[in-house]
């Protein structure tokens, strides 16, 4: 999709995901080969999963569900930072 149109969508519905808007023509090249490899080449909208690392975990139709979301990635990562641990008073 255009800018424009990916600018209108996130005003619309304000996603609580990261948009990737900005991409050089590298990048989208390399998150098509995503798509079309795990899913139809040209299905949208298609969200793709991946780790702290930036590692692909999924290509999936859609918006993935807080429970799809669960079982790609570890719990860890849903919790969050681990809390700072400052030493014994």
């Amino acid at each position: 999709d255009t800018p424009e149109k990916l600018e209108r969508y996130v005003a619309k519905h304000k996603p609580a995901y990261e948009m990737l808007s900005d991409l050089t023509p590298a990048e989208v090249a390399e998150v098509q080969g995503i798509v079309a490899a795990e899913l139809e080449p040209d299905l949208l909208p298609v969200s793709i999963v991946t780790d702290a690392e930036g590692r692909v975990l999924s290509a999936l139709p859609g918006v993935p569900s807080l429970s799809q979301l669960r079982e790609l990635l570890p719990r860890a990562a849903l919790a969050g930072p681990a809390p700072q641990d400052f030493g014994s008073p």
